[in-house]
């Protein structure tokens, strides 16, 4: 979390329930501003945890925030053909890896699957 604890703070899981779903309790905003966080980031935060189902932005909406953007790393480099094609190469072994690993589990019972389980264990 950005403020490293939860908005909300109880003594116990009912009680924390409870805050959570009051529609007048909001996370106390203004003990976070002391942290240093700017307006746009509370703005950012207060829409994703608004109570209120239709003012809440949708993961859609909030991917395209500002202040998320901003935060965004930037590509400092484009990766040259020979580098692009193994990492393509990479990837495709990867996934054929693992419909192999799956149709093979399909062929093995119960037993077999934990004595093969059992060889990657240390």
């Amino acid at each position: 979390t950005l403020a490293g604890e939860l908005p909300f703070r109880a003594q116990n899981l009912l009680m924390l329930a409870n805050l959570v779903c009051n529609p007048r309790r909001r996370p106390p905003w203004d003990r976070f501003v002391n942290l240093g966080w700017s307006d746009e980031c509370r703005l950012f935060l207060q829409r994703l945890l608004t109570k209120e189902e239709n003012l809440r932005a949708s993961a859609a909406e909030a991917s395209r925030d500002q202040w998320l953007q901003r935060r965004q790393p930037k590509a400092t480099a484009t990766l040259d053909g020979s580098r692009k094609q193994a990492l393509q190469q990479q990837h495709l072994q990867s996934h054929l890896m693992k419909m192999a690993i799956s149709a093979a589990a399909t062929q093995l019972n119960l037993s077999e699957m934990h004595a093969l389980n059992g060889q990657f264990k240390h």
